[in-house]
């Protein structure tokens, strides 16, 4: 028999029906953190650090000054590896036949950013790549042929430069010969060394 005007429907009937929306909206709700972790996970930034020459295991928080110095910054800018920035490692294991090689590899895997601190290395990321960006510690970018200019910088690759004291040294001369003041290099250099 079917159910119509003959007959009005049963209260457990509506019930049911209530039950099992709840049901169906409370496995959703649950289901919900999970797909969303697995899309965060996705979407976690990604930066390469590469070295011409130091091993992987150096390439860490522990690893010596300039990382650990990095990674601090990273965790004061809210970064923190493994929670919502993966770090991937690359060594060149100091042989420049391999270089461009592992720019290239590097560069294919599309990290958010690419960190290295040489130059040669830098070169090879241009070459290997136009769009990923580039962090680099260098020397003289000008001279390496990786900027036609400090003050307008072009390509996919920014940095520190190291060796700053070089191209103020003649303004700082210029300084000291107007000034009388005697300026120390090696304070520009590295402080720590005085």
């Amino acid at each position: 028999m079917q159910r119509g005007a003959r007959f009005p429907r049963r209260r457990g009937d509506r019930l049911t029906l209530i039950r099992r929306r709840f049901i169906a909206l409370f496995g959703g709700v649950a289901a919900w953190p999970i797909t969303s972790r697995a899309q965060q996970r996705s979407a976690m930034p990604r930066i390469a650090i590469v070295h011409p020459s130091d091993p992987v295991s150096s390439l860490s928080a522990t690893g010596g000054y300039r990382w650990r110095t990095f990674f601090t910054e990273l965790e004061r800018l809210g970064f923190s590896e493994g929670k919502n920035l993966q770090v991937d490692r690359h060594s060149g294991g100091s042989r420049p036949d391999r270089y461009a090689e592992l720019a290239k590899e590097v560069a294919e895997r599309s990290p958010n950013a690419i960190v290295t601190n040489s130059t040669r290395m830098a070169l090879h990321f241009m070459k290997a790549s136009g769009t990923v960006p580039v962090v680099a510690f260098t020397g003289d970018p000008v001279a390496a042929g990786i900027t036609s200019s400090l003050a307008r910088p072009s390509g996919n690759v920014t940095g520190v430069i190291t060796d700053a004291a070089r191209p103020m040294e003649p303004y700082l001369q210029r300084i000291a010969q107007r000034t009388g003041v005697h300026i120390v290099k090696g304070a520009l250099e590295s402080p720590c060394r005085l």
